[in-house]
């Protein structure tokens, strides 16, 4: 791992931007160094992951190469990406929304499709 390029004065886009590349290529201790110890993921099935050592289960399930990050955009006090995932020899797409704090990830939400979930997962 490399020291942490995460700082206040990161641009979050850009922390975002880390994470998925560090992800895409298998850097896992560089993906969850973006993460703050208490974050929060909300994974596309709307199961929560709390804290690092959820984290770190949920980030290990991913496999090195498997995610393209297409597009990344700060909104206010959000930064979206549109993702792209291989997994199982499909490719599918997701909405990722973060929201950081302190140079860190407070929290991602991951949307399946790509497009925000409204009420109850969807089914597949």
């Amino acid at each position: 791992m490399t020291p942490s390029k995460n700082t206040l004065e990161t641009p979050p886009e850009e922390t975002v931007r880390r994470l998925l590349d560090a992800l895409a290529s298998g850097r896992v201790l560089d993906a969850l160094d973006t993460f703050a110890m208490d974050a929060v993921i909300q994974d596309a099935r709307g199961e929560e992951h709390r804290g690092i050592r959820e984290i770190v289960e949920f980030v290990n399930r991913l496999g090195p190469g498997s995610l393209r990050a297409e597009d990344i955009v700060k909104e206010r006090d959000t930064v979206t990406a549109t993702v792209r995932s291989r997994t199982g020899g499909r490719e599918e797409r997701a909405r990722h929304t973060y929201t950081l704090g302190g140079g860190r990830v407070r929290s991602l939400r991951i949307d399946a499709g790509g497009r925000p979930r409204r009420g109850a997962p969807a089914s597949h």
